[in-house]
């Protein structure tokens, strides 16, 4: 590809896939230390890292101090970089050195099925791991019969694998743009290679002096239209070509070492901008200047060409000569197709769920649209939205003849998350936890809709526990990261220490650097803003155009003397620029400046901070602490001050909520409850018959359920226990009282797994018994005939004497008495069929007896 500018490393580099209306910059590791800061990532579209090659077996190098080394730390910066600028990133294998070493590599690897496999595999798995957009093989050059079937193996199997293993990874190769001379690149590459990879980079630079009347230009108009058509003829379509074009120059006598552009224009840059050529150091430079690189993307766009590739980016100004920026405003003006902007990846709770995807532009009039899953057309899918129901990669393209420009997100299917809850007895720690999915990360939430986040993981503790509670969870992708911007430590919440703003009257400066969600807006109300509804609203920088626009929510504030905290939820998914954010209100036009009531939020004077949310390498989203003045009582902010326009203090207190990366599950938050059990209290009064006759059966008693927790059985007691049969464990029993049953009391503890109750009171129960008929026979020759009996029976005696009876029935009820003086008693006759114990007192004495009435 390129030769470097030190005669011990030289290198060349390939480019991979990357979007539609491409400018690729190849990024040599090498360069980054001393070059790294004239890197223009917001202008790139993709970056190709600079070089990985294999070990003698297949493996990945990791050593980077030598020819074949790999600096993984430089790698990891560079990935984080592009990350942050909306850049994709791939990686470019193999380059070019004095002694071929690196080629000769490649072929000893390539050539022997067992390191060829493990060299792919290793290249895919890398790939995946580090969600890189493609791989590029810049194989420089197989020129022997053998080298070329080695690279055509080697094209074919990555593309097999990267089609089982990663599919919508990019393959690309690097071919040399001579065409016509010796060597003649077009006798290098296979052309069933082709078909095989995604782009083809066409190194239209290092041609020799004189090379087809260009002169000492090593990179003329000329032969980069030449190369492009020699390749065309050798079967690579147009559509699949980006041409490269240098940014340093070559000595005219094609000695010494090639120089930086920054280098050349250093002296002079008004000069060598326009211009083709520079003195340096004695010699005339030749490398490529505004004019020549608008002409070559006019040249390539109109051979309909993905787009232009620079060796290398780093080679660049930064300042209003930068060549970069030359090139995006013309690729920018060639393409007037609006950029589709998909958003963040996505995810559907189950299999048969859908989610409609929407790009955000209208494809009308000449502009079309085409949607792509997982690198496949969809078919009839021609439209702004298109509704996904399976995982994987979309793409939507929009075109407008050889002008495209394209987006891309992952859509994810999950599965519904399930919960295992947890109990204890008391008040103490209670641990819930996910049951499935098996893998996945995971928030704990305190509502089944916003709320507090209270953790994370697997499993989920609350601490001290005293009365059962419920707890959400959701399932996070895991390359989800979440961010807090703006005033987040507490301030004065009296009404009069800061300034107050009418609501939306002012808004934040926010630069947002990647594709983005804000999840919510916390502001400091007063009252006077209860019962309104308020929606957190992202401006464009004209101030009128809306962006989006969160929900509206209605504000709660109780308070009367301060200013209340209250977060505003927002879901607004936003892509790289700068905007303002606001909270909008009951404002009803603000073409005419009124605003219809004063919704006061709390702004601070003289905010001359910027708050930054940083992943660490590079800030994710940046906002002004002072504000613009969105309208005032006469118009818009593009008033002159004072009515309109930027404001050095009226910062309002905002803490912003982000988030990027996927979005979580859309299965929503599954409960899980944690139970606190408790000894249940005392059982109450026990209710059924206080007194029963000796030998009754099945008598029932029961108590009132216990009301204050779950008791799981209830344990009865009879004392004296002789004789006494109680049946059943819930709040209702019945008992049987046998011969040598005696009088005693009942009592009930209600019990579950945290242990008994306190007994009820005691049911006391009288036992009847049959007894005393030997001593009253003996005394007073007592008889009872007949027995049993159809109608009455008739007690006699030996004496006058007085004599009482009392006749209960089975269950111990009194259900007639009889008195008499004398020596004989009738009785029974109104006694219903049944058995009955009859209680007798004769001069003081008692005795008991059963009768049976038929």
């Amino acid at each position: 590809m390129k030769k470097t500018l030190q005669t011990t490393l030289l290198l060349f580099v390939g480019l991979s896939a990357g979007f539609s209306q491409k400018i690729v910059g190849y990024l040599p590791e090498y360069q980054w230390a001393a070059y790294g800061a004239n890197v223009q990532f917001n202008k790139l579209t993709d970056v190709n890292y600079a070089f990985m090659n294999p070990t003698t077996t297949g493996d990945l190098s990791s050593d980077g101090t030598n020819l074949f080394g790999f600096d993984y730390n430089v790698f990891e910066v560079v990935k984080n970089k592009c990350i942050h600028n909306n850049v994709r990133f791939h990686l470019a294998v193999g380059g070019a050195d004095p002694g071929s070493y690196r080629k000769q590599r490649l072929y000893s690897v390539c050539s022997n099925a067992n390191s060829r496999a493990n060299f792919v595999a290793k290249l895919v798995a890398f790939a995946k791991t580090h969600n890189l957009a493609g791989l590029d093989i810049d194989w420089e050059f197989p020129t022997t019969s053998a080298e070329i079937a080695a690279h055509k193996n080697f094209i074919s199997d990555l593309r097999t694998k990267i089609n089982s293993d990663y599919p919508g990874c990019n393959l690309s190769i690097a071919v040399g743009g001579e065409y016509l001379t010796n060597p003649n690149h077009l006798q290098y590459i296979d052309p069933t290679v082709f078909p095989l990879v995604d782009m083809v980079y066409i190194m239209a630079y290092d041609f020799p002096v004189n090379h087809t009347g260009a002169g000492a230009q090593h990179s003329s108009y000329s032969n980069a239209q030449g190369c492009m058509e020699a390749w065309n003829t050798k079967g690579v379509p147009y559509s699949k070509m980006i041409l490269g074009v240098p940014f340093y120059g070559k000595s005219s006598d094609r000695t010494g070492e090639d120089q930086l552009y920054s280098v050349l224009a250093s002296s002079n840059p008004a000069t060598a901008f326009t211009a083709d050529n520079m003195n340096y150091n004695g010699k005339t430079y030749y490398y490529n200047g505004k004019t020549t690189l608008e002409n070559k993307v006019t040249m390539a766009f109109g051979k309909g060409s993905q787009g232009i590739m620079i060796w290398d980016v780093a080679q660049d100004r930064i300042d209003q000569y930068s060549l970069l920026s030359v090139l995006k405003t013309k690729v920018d003006a060639t393409c007037p197709v609006a950029q589709p902007n998909l958003g963040l990846d996505q995810s559907i709770c189950k299999a048969g769920d859908t989610r409609v995807l929407d790009c955000g532009v209208e494809p009308v009039g000449a502009v079309t649209a085409k949607w792509y899953k997982d690198g496949t057309v969809i078919n009839g899918a021609t439209v702004r939205t298109y509704t996904a129901s399976l995982a994987g990669q979309y793409k939507v393209v929009l075109s407008s003849g050889s002008c495209s420009k394209e987006s891309i997100m992952n859509l994810s299917v999950g599965s519904s998350v399930t919960t295992q809850g947890a109990s204890r007895c008391g008040t103490g720690d209670v641990t819930v936890s996910v049951a499935t999915p098996a893998t996945g990360s995971f928030s704990w939430w305190s509502s089944a809709v916003g709320g507090s986040q209270l953790g994370t993981g697997r499993s989920y503790t609350a601490s001290n526990l005293s009365s059962t509670n419920t707890f959400y969870v959701q399932e996070e992708a895991s390359n989800q990261k979440n961010f807090t911007l703006g005033r987040t430590t507490a301030i004065d919440k009296s009404p009069n220490w800061a300034w107050k703003s009418k609501i939306s009257q002012y808004a934040q400066v926010i630069t947002v650097n990647q594709n983005l969600s804000i999840a919510s807006v916390k502001a400091y109300f007063f009252s006077v803003a209860s019962g309104k509804a308020v929606k957190v609203t992202v401006y464009n920088q004209d101030g009128k155009t809306i962006v989006k626009q969160g929900a509206p929510q209605t504000l709660s504030i109780t308070s009367s003397t301060s200013y209340s905290p209250i977060v505003i939820q927002a879901g607004i998914e936003l892509s790289p620029g700068t905007y303002f954010l606001t909270i909008e209100g009951d404002v009803p036009n603000y073409a005419t400046g009124s605003i219809k009531d004063a919704i006061l939020l709390q702004t601070e004077v003289a905010d001359q901070s910027v708050y930054s949310a940083s992943d660490g390498t590079t800030a994710v989203m940046t906002m002004k602490g002072n504000a613009i003045e969105r309208f005032s009582a006469t118009g818009y902010i593009d008033q002159p001050k004072p009515d309109g326009g930027q404001s050095g203090y009226y910062g309002q207190i905002f803490e912003v909520q982000l988030q990027t990366g996927s979005a979580a599950t859309s299965c929503g938050r599954a409960s899980a409850v944690a139970t606190i059990n408790k000894v249940p209290d005392a059982p109450g009064t026990i209710t059924g018959s206080s007194s029963v006759i000796d030998n009754q059966s099945n008598v029932s008693y029961s108590v009132t359920p216990v009301p204050n927790a779950t008791a799981t059985s209830y344990v009865w007691t009879y004392a004296p226990s002789t004789g006494v049969t109680l049946s059943g464990t819930s709040n209702a029993i019945t008992a049987s009282f046998v011969s040598g049953a005696s009088t005693g009391s009942l009592t009930v503890k209600a019990s579950n797994s945290c242990g008994s109750s306190p007994s009820s009171p005691p049911k006391q129960i009288t036992v009847i018994k049959a007894n005393g008929v030997e001593e009253l026979f003996i005394s007073y020759g007592l008889s009872l005939y007949p027995n049993p009996s159809e109608s009455d029976f008739t007690l006699t005696i030996n004496q006058f004497l007085p004599i009482k009876l009392v006749v209960y029935n089975m269950f111990g009820e009194s259900v007639d008495e009889f008195s008499a003086h004398g020596n004989q008693l009738n009785f029974g006759s109104n006694l219903t069929s049944g058995v009955y114990m009859v209680k007798a007192t004769i001069a003081g004495k008692n005795a008991t007896f059963k009768i049976v009435k038929q």
